[in-house]
Parts: structure tokens; C-alpha cells; sequence
């Protein structure tokens, strides 16, 4: 009796089997899953990954095929952190530039990192870069005009007016309007350029125990003669040039003036000194080397 039951339960197991399909002990291939051959994939970048730049540098990421939309880059400096900066990406086909910030800055000296992601058709690609982008080299300093490199004030230290040899015969003119002066122990001598054309020439000398009479004396006797004028440059080579000096303005400035005390019409108009200028300071050549100028017998340092 159980042997019948155990070959009908057997015959049931087949025949509930020859419904479903086969008794049989072979195995039904699975079918491998559907893979699509178009995923998005980063190919290369021009300059290389690691390499160093320049601020201004263009970098060129290139993928297998173009991505989509959903596509961003951006910009970081610190290698540990996750890129906040907005790049300036442009995709062409399946291109990426990228250069600088969106904003138009360029990159910034030091380390540069550079997150991009994107998509095709649903598969994605993140690629992550590093450069060093060098500091951009010192700009040249602007090349001064000769008119420039004149500009400021000149102490005459040689030739003519670098001591007091005018003092002499402003003594002399003195000495026929009946003063007595003892020869100065302090003077100087400038020159003034201004860069639109104006020169000016600052005389000054100091006489000591001077006087309009005897018995009436002035400790001290101030002379500041200030002489104005214009000045061209001609045959420019950027370091010297044919200077022409017009002195137009002459102001005395005494000090005290000495109540009702007459000055020498001499010292008045500058005597000597006036003459000189006509006669050196004018269509001489003017050089500059540093702070040295050199004009005809008169070489001056820049103060």
C-alpha cells in the first residue's frame, strides 16, 4: 500500500511538472541585464591633472560624449574642502572649458581644486582636479617722461651758483649804497621743475652784521631771491634734452626789511644773479642719471 502511494505522489510531481513546462533536470539561461553602452565618461584634461598654471591658463576637459543639462563645475583652494566657487564652464559638444570664475576673475594664485559633474541620458561622471596656479610675475613700472624724472626739487651741489660766488658783488653793490655786510655764512640754491613746463630758481644767503650805516646794525640780513619762469625740451632722448629756460619774475623777499632802509636797486633786481641766468642757464643741455642732473655747468641732486 505505501508503495503504491509513493509512485502516484511521483506520477502527481510530474505531470504537475509537464504542465509547467518539463520534468526534465536542465537549467534555463537567466538573461544578462540590459547595459547601455553610452555612459557618460571623462576622457582627458588639457593641462594635465597636478601641473602647474597660469592665473589666465584655459583647461579643457574632455568627455566621451556630451553631457546634458544637469552639468556644473566648481572652484576651490583648499584641497580638504569641497569646492563652493562658481567656475566660468562653457560645454562645446563633448568639451568643457573652464576659465576662471564666473564672475571674470581668474584663478588665484596657489592651489587650485576643480569639481565637475554631469549627466547623459542618465548616467553621470564627477571628476574631481588639482592644480598650482603660479603668481603672476611683477608688473614693469611705468617708464617716466623726461618732464616726469624733472619734477621735484634740485639742490645745486657743483658749478655755477653751488656756492656763494655772486655774494662778492652783492657785497660790492652794497658797499656803494653805503652798507656794511660781513660775507654770508649760510646760503643755498634750488631748482624747482614742475612737469607742465614751470621752473623755479630759490636763492638764499644770510649776511651777518649788516647795516645801512655804521653804528646801526642788523644781526642778521635774509635774502631769498625766488625767480620764476618756463622751460622746453628739445631733441627728448628720454634721459637728457636740449633745455631752454625763460625767467620771467623775479620776487626779493628780505627779512627784516628794516623800516624806511632802502635796499641797493642792485640787490633789489637781483643784480648779478639776474644777468647770470640770461646769460648760462639758458639752451644748455639737461641730462639725468638717478638722482644727478647735470645742466651745462650745474649739476644738482635730486632732494
Amino acid at each position: 500500500m505505501l508503495k503504491q502511494l509513493g509512485t502516484f505522489a511521483i506520477l502527481a510531481v510530474c505531470l504537475f511538472a509537464l504542465a509547467m513546462g518539463g520534468c526534465d533536470n536542465t537549467t534555463k539561461p537567466i538573461d544578462p541585464p540590459i547595459v547601455t553602452e553610452d555612459l557618460l565618461e571623462f576622457v582627458s584634461v588639457d593641462p594635465a591633472d597636478g601641473s602647474t598654471i597660469q592665473s589666465d591658463a584655459t583647461i579643457t576637459v574632455t568627455f566621451n560624449r556630451a553631457p546634458d543639462d544637469r552639468f556644473g563645475a566648481a572652484l576651490g583652494t583648499d584641497p580638504d574642502k569641497d569646492a563652493t566657487g562658481i567656475a566660468n564652464a562653457v560645454t562645446t559638444g563633448n568639451t568643457v572649458t573652464i576659465t576662471g570664475h564666473r564672475d571674470g576673475r581668474p584663478f588665484e594664485p596657489g592651489h587650485l581644486k576643480i569639481e565637475i559633474w554631469g549627466s547623459s541620458e542618465g548616467s553621470q561622471a564627477r571628476v574631481f582636479l588639482n592644480y598650482t596656479v603660479a603668481a603672476p610675475p611683477p608688473t614693469p613700472p611705468k617708464e617716466k617722461t623726461f618732464k616726469e624724472q624733472l619734477e621735484g626739487e634740485w639742490s645745486i651741489t657743483k658749478g655755477a651758483l653751488s656756492d656763494a660766488s655772486i655774494v662778492p658783488d652783492i657785497t660790492d653793490e652794497f658797499a656803494q649804497a653805503g652798507w656794511f655786510v660781513i660775507p654770508s655764512l649760510f646760503f643755498y640754491n634750488r631748482l624747482q621743475f614742475d612737469a607742465s613746463g614751470e621752473v623755479v630758481l630759490i636763492y638764499y644767503v644770510q649776511y651777518v652784521n649788516a647795516g645801512p650805516q655804521l653804528g646801526v646794525k642788523i644781526p642778521k640780513l635774509e635774502l631769498t631771491y625766488t625767480v620764476k619762469g618756463s622751460y622746453e625740451l628739445a631733441n627728448d632722448s628720454g634721459t637728457s634734452a636740449t633745455m631752454t629756460l625763460s625767467f620771467a619774475a623775479l620776487d626779493l623777499d628780505v627779512k627784516p626789511a628794516g623800516g624806511n632802509w632802502v635796499l641797493p636797486r642792485a640787490v633789489i633786481n637781483g643784480g648779478p644773479l639776474a644777468a647770470f641766468l640770461g646769460d648760462v642757464l639758458n639752451k644748455e643741455r639737461v641730462s639725468i642719471s638717478g638722482d644727478e642732473l647735470r645742466l651745462g655747468q650745474i649739476t644738482a641732486e635730486r632732494r
